[in-house]
């Protein structure tokens, strides 16, 4: 048995990160103003070559990642490991710009949901990107 479970294949994790604070909670986050950010828009980024970009009402970019191909050990129940890579790590302030991450302490919040967006679970992981 190769270890991986099919019986995943309907779920998925959302992936978004959000500012902590009150004052920016509602504000999407986005990369600084700088070549390389231009280049890849959004925040948050993965190696899995089937997860994709998507963006909520609010403007808040995220990552779908499907679970197809997540492994079931017996012992230690369903494990899924993906590199994610963020696309800002400065601390550079943009002008007019409310969304640069500019030092600010942020929550990556993964949400378990069915292939048709419905949560099922959640979790947030609370965090600081430096260079």
């Amino acid at each position: 048995s190769s270890g991986i479970n099919a019986e995943y294949g309907g779920l998925q994790v959302r992936i978004h990160a959000v500012f902590t604070s009150a004052e920016y909670f509602y504000s999407p986050v986005k990369p600084c103003n700088n070549p390389k950010s231009r280049e890849t828009p959004q925040f948050l980024m993965c190696q899995n070559e089937k997860s994709y970009h998507v963006q909520d009402e609010s403007g808040r970019d995220g990552i779908v990642i499907p679970l197809d191909s997540c492994r079931d050990d017996t012992k230690m129940g369903v494990e899924l490991q993906e590199m994610l890579t963020f696309n800002c790590r400065s601390s550079c302030t943009v002008k007019g710009h409310e969304s640069g991450i500019n030092n600010r302490h942020l929550s990556l919040v993964f949400i378990l949901e069915t292939s048709d967006a419905v949560p099922v679970g959640r979790r947030a992981i609370n965090m600081k990107v430096s260079v």
